[in-house]
């Protein structure tokens, strides 16, 4: 799922068990008409991914959090080269604050949102058929968030 800064499920796609997060991307981004900040879990990490990013917009800010070994690449992947060098520096937790990546929690949130409206299990037995009813959920869901999302209040 890509979901943008107001909840809304901007692009998804269902997959099986052996497809790879990063193997979707192409299908994802072909639902997005322009986004000039990609966030993404370390699984996306990589020259493919980014360089995907930098295609469909070239000034696109792509933040991926680098794998604890990673090190620096060529020169063709400037921005995450600056992840892994700020991170060696400053640490994980300040390259988390400075690039605001707790927002990326948004999509935990709309799939918790998913499973608690929806359902946890698709109905459906094969994929075709569950695309289709992941779909469908997915659109009933944006519906649902135009209308309104909950607001929470501290009290005292």
């Amino acid at each position: 799922m890509a979901i943008n800064e107001n909840h809304y499920i901007t692009a998804s796609d269902l997959t099986d068990n052996s497809t790879g997060d990063p193997s979707v991307i192409d299908k994802l981004l072909e639902q997005i008409d322009d986004a000039d900040t990609v966030m993404a879990d370390g699984a996306y990490d990589g020259e493919p991914t980014y360089q995907k990013f930098n295609e469909k917009n070239a000034n696109v800010t792509v933040i991926i959090p680098p794998p604890k070994n990673a090190i620096i690449g060529d020169k063709k992947n400037p921005q995450r080269n600056e992840h892994v060098n700020f991170i060696k520096e400053h640490g994980r937790r300040a390259w988390e604050k400075i690039n605001h990546y707790g927002l990326r929690s948004l999509v935990e949130l709309a799939m918790l949102r998913y499973k608690t409206i929806i359902g946890p299990k698709l109905k459906a037995r094969s994929l075709p058929q569950q695309k289709t009813e992941a779909d469908v959920s997915v659109r009933v869901l944006t519906k649902m968030t135009s209308l309104g999302m909950p607001v929470s209040v501290k009290i005292g």
